[in-house]
């Protein structure tokens, strides 16, 4: 499930679009009260894992389904009450990779998917509804294997309500307000966001490596 990494340069390893300890996460949101007593992570109801290879091909599969999470609540008067702090979630992620050349050459595609129930309101201007991520990668080995050229293309999208995409714009992955940037715009009514990234890496094995990443706005991965 390693979708969209290079061998080689100083990007290394950095872009990891699938992080599976994301499911059965804690709670994102933080409930107030006199006493609050929250889960410390979120159940998962089911998933479904496979993986396997027939001759050249390899594929991955992965699904999981977590619950919505209450927190319980005792305000200052002594009122108890519940109130929701994490959304009923869905998490899928998959990938398919072909090998040439007696495995010298790879060719790999996949993506991920996180879709959120933000049916109650407390969710509405806290989470993203829904973070889908495709990519596509290569690799290709020669010289007994000592030199290699790899290469990567990402592209992704985010939804949520007006509030969420701004805070998402705003956030130190992407500082669409930072003045020097020109060729950006933050805009307050967007409801959704898109992006894309292209990285190249080469590799001598046991030696050095270099590399070079582009990218129109850091993916979203959550």
């Amino acid at each position: 499930f390693n979708l969209g990494r290079v061998r080689g340069g100083p990007g290394y390893g950095s872009q990891q679009i699938f992080y599976s300890r994301r499911i059965g996460r804690p709670p994102q949101r933080f409930a107030n009260g006199q006493y609050v007593e929250s889960p410390d992570a979120s159940t998962i109801i089911g998933a479904t894992k496979v993986t396997g290879k027939a001759g050249p091909w390899t594929i991955g599969i992965l699904d999981a389904v977590t619950a919505e999470e209450k927190a319980r609540v005792v305000d200052e008067n002594g009122v108890k009450s519940t109130t929701p702090v994490e959304p009923a979630s869905n998490y899928f992620v998959t990938r398919m990779r072909r090998d040439f050349n007696s495995g010298n050459t790879i060719i790999s595609a996949g993506g991920t998917a996180v879709n959120r129930n933000l049916g109650d309101d407390v969710f509405k201007n806290l989470l993203r509804s829904r973070a889908d991520v495709g990519a596509i990668d290569f690799e290709h080995q020669w010289k007994n294997r000592v030199w290699a050229l790899t290469g990567a293309f990402a592209g992704s999208s985010i939804a949520g309500s007006k509030q969420v995409i701004t805070n998402a714009q705003r956030s130190s992955a992407r500082y669409y307000q930072r003045p020097d940037a020109d060729y950006l715009e933050l805009d307050p009514d967007k409801e959704t966001l898109n992006g894309s990234s292209i990285s190249f890496g080469l590799n001598k094995s046991g030696q050095w490596s270099m590399g070079a990443t582009a990218k129109q706005i850091s993916p979203g991965y959550e």
